[in-house]
Parts: structure tokens; C-alpha cells; sequence
């Protein structure tokens, strides 16, 4: 259940650039009226309750960013592994940005049957994110100093490590396990 709670978390992160371009995209600046007369501020939130909602979502997948920073800190680290073998993967997260957030920019949030059509392609997204690790290409991580390696152990073994800070051919990391063939492993930023 963590695992799968820290796997949704991540996907939300994922999309906090989104949420926050999409308030803006849907701002509504009118002060006033055609008659020229000026909103009262509950008006004007009237009119902007989208991006607020938006922003708050936001505000909300910061806050799960922070929870996944907490929870990697220290805990729950195994005993070091030695990488032979480094690849950079950071092309994924252009992937990522290409088919899962740019599409989303020209969406439309002015009838219902979009905002549900919207949410529920949302949420299928989420759930594949979620299915499949993809966890790993979450553009808002490297925004945040993170970076993609695809890693080979002394011991043969191959998997998808995320990091804070870059790792160092031959030597000895404490990782941690997100997600099937996916290691955290927090290094000292350099």
C-alpha cells in the first residue's frame, strides 16, 4: 500500500508545472462588468474558481513532493551496492513531458463534459503511471535537482535509479526500493 501510495504521490508531482500553467491559462482578469461596474471579490473568485481549484491542486502535489523528500531522507535505506555500470536516462523525461503534460495544455475547461472527459483521462493516466513505474520520468523531479541513471551492480543487477545528486562509477550507494526495478538513492548534491 506505501509503495503504491508513494507511486500515485509521484505522479502527482509530476504534474504540478501542469496544474499551476493551467491556473494561469484559465485566469480570468476581468474587474469588471459590461457596464463597468467592478466585481466584488467574491465575484471575482466566482469567475476564477477553476484555476484556484488548479492552483490549490498544485499547492496540493507540492506537498506530496515534500512528503516523498521526508520519506527518503533517511529510513528504510539498504546496505550499499556498488554500480559498475552508469547510463544517463534523462531523455525520458522528455518523453514524458511530449506525450503526458503537453497534450493537456490546449485542454478546454468550459462545459462539464470536458472538465469530466479531462479528469477522467486524469485519472486513467494515473492509473498506468501507477501500473507501470513510470514514476522514474517525472520531469518535475529533475526541475527539483534529481536525475535519471540506469545502473548496473557489482552483482549484476539491473534497475532504474532515481537520485539527488549524481552518482559516481565504482562506488557504494544505500538505495532504497520504489517500485519493481525501481532504487532511490540520495547522494550528497555536488
Amino acid at each position: 500500500m506505501i509503495r503504491k501510495t508513494t507511486l500515485f504521490a509521484l505522479f502527482l508531482v509530476s504534474y504540478i508545472p501542469l496544474f499551476f500553467i493551467l491556473s494561469v491559462q484559465n485566469l480570468n482578469c476581468k474587474l469588471f462588468d459590461d457596464k463597468g461596474v467592478a466585481y466584488t471579490s467574491g465575484q471575482i473568485f466566482h469567475n476564477n474558481l477553476l484555476p484556484f481549484i488548479l492552483l490549490l491542486i498544485s499547492l496540493l502535489s507540492f506537498f506530496y513532493y515534500l512528503l516523498f523528500i521526508r520519506a527518503n531522507s533517511s529510513a528504510g535505506f539498504r546496505n550499499p551496492k556498488k554500480i559498475i555500470r552508469i547510463k544517463n536516462s534523462g531523455v525520458e523525461y522528455l518523453s514524458y513531458l511530449a506525450t503526458y503534460i503537453i497534450p493537456f495544455i490546449g485542454l478546454k475547461f468550459d462545459s462539464w463534459n470536458n472538465l469530466l472527459a479531462t479528469t477522467l483521462l486524469f485519472v486513467v493516466i494515473g492509473f498506468i503511471y501507477t501500473k507501470t513505474n513510470l514514476l522514474y520520468a517525472n520531469p518535475t523531479l529533475a526541475l527539483f535537482g534529481y536525475y535519471i541513471f540506469s545502473v548496473t551492480f557489482e552483482d549484476g543487477e539491473e534497475r532504474t535509479v532515481i537520485c539527488y545528486g549524481k552518482l559516481k562509477k565504482n562506488n557504494s550507494y544505500k538505495y532504497k526500493e520504489l517500485g519493481d526495478d525501481i532504487y532511490f538513492i540520495k547522494t550528497e548534491k555536488k
